[in-house]
C-alpha cells in the first residue's frame, strides 16, 4: 500500500515563490520538514501517489494526485483527486475534490500521473494519463483539461496524443513544461504493446516530446530517439 505525506517545506517554497514573483520578500520561513497532510491508504483506497502543486491567483495552493480505488496496480481503477490550502500549506482541506475520471470507463478505468501548469490569459491546465484497454494491450492517452476560474470548473478532456500510433506511453507527474515563449512540452517515453499482457511491451523504448505552440492546440511530436538499443526490454520513464 502507498500513501502520500506532504511536508510543509514544499508548500512554503511554493508560497515564497508566488510572493517573490509579486515583488514581496519572504524571510524567516521555517524550513524544518513537518507533516501537514497525510493521505494514508485503506483497503478501498490502497494507493495515493503521483502528485503536483500549483499556486493559485488568490493565494491558495492546489494539490492534485492519483487516487486508486480497489487496487494499487498501475493499471487499477483511479481518479485524479485534489486538496487545497488557504494558509501557505500549513493546513489542507479535509475532503477530496475529483478533478478527472476515466472518460470512457469511469467505473474501472485508470487515470494517473498529473501535471499542473499556469497558461497565458488567466487559464490553468491539468494534464494526466488515461489508459485504455485494447486488443493490442493497454494504450496510454495524454489528456488535457483547462480552467479559466482557478480550478473551480474544468473543460472537457482533450487527447494531446491524438493522431499518434496506439502505444503505451509514460509521462511522470509534474513533468509537463510551459516555456517563457508560451510553448508547452510534454516529455514522455513510448513502448509498443504486444497484446500478450499488461506489461508485455516490445523494446527498446523511445524518448521524445510532444510540443504545442498554441496553448495545447494541437500537439506535435518532436525529437524522438532510442536510449539504448543494446537493451531491447529497457522500460523508459
Amino acid at each position: 500500500m502507498k500513501r502520500i505525506v506532504l511536508s510543509v517545506c514544499a508548500a512554503v517554497a511554493l508560497n515564497a515563490r508566488a510572493e517573490q514573483s509579486a515583488g514581496s520578500q519572504t524571510s524567516g520561513a521555517d524550513k524544518t520538514p513537518r507533516t501537514v497532510l497525510d493521505l494514508p491508504s485503506t483497503a478501498e483506497n490502497p494507493r495515493n501517489s503521483e502528485g503536483a502543486f500549483l499556486p493559485l491567483s488568490d493565494g491558495r495552493i492546489l494539490f492534485a494526485y492519483s487516487k486508486f480505488l480497489g487496487s494499487a496496480s498501475d493499471h487499477g481503477r483511479s481518479v485524479i483527486a485534489a486538496r487545497e490550502s488557504r494558509d501557505g500549506g500549513e493546513t489542507w482541506s479535509a475532503d477530496d475534490r475529483i478533478l478527472a475520471v476515466h472518460e470512457r470507463d469511469p467505473q474501472k478505468g485508470n487515470v494517473m500521473s498529473v501535471s499542473l501548469l499556469r497558461l497565458d490569459a488567466g487559464r490553468i491546465a491539468l494534464f494526466y494519463l488515461r489508459k485504455d484497454r485494447t486488443d493490442r494491450g493497454i494504450v496510454t492517452r495524454i489528456m488535457m483539461r483547462t480552467s479559466s476560474d482557478e480550478g473551480a470548473t474544468w473543460s472537457a478532456a482533450r487527447d494531446c496524443s491524438e493522431g499518434l500510433p496506439a502505444e503505451y506511453r509514460i509521462v511522470n507527474n509534474a513533468r509537463v513544461l510551459h516555456l517563457k515563449e508560451g510553448r508547452i512540452l510534454i516529455p514522455l517515453a513510448r513502448h509498443k504493446a504486444t497484446g500478450k499482457g499488461d506489461w508485455d511491451l516490445e523494446g527498446p523504448g523511445t524518448i521524445f516530446c510532444l510540443r504545442s505552440d498554441d496553448a495545447g492546440a494541437p500537439f506535435s511530436p518532436e525529437g524522438a530517439f532510442v536510449i539504448d538499443k543494446a537493451h531491447p526490454f529497457l522500460l523508459l520513464q
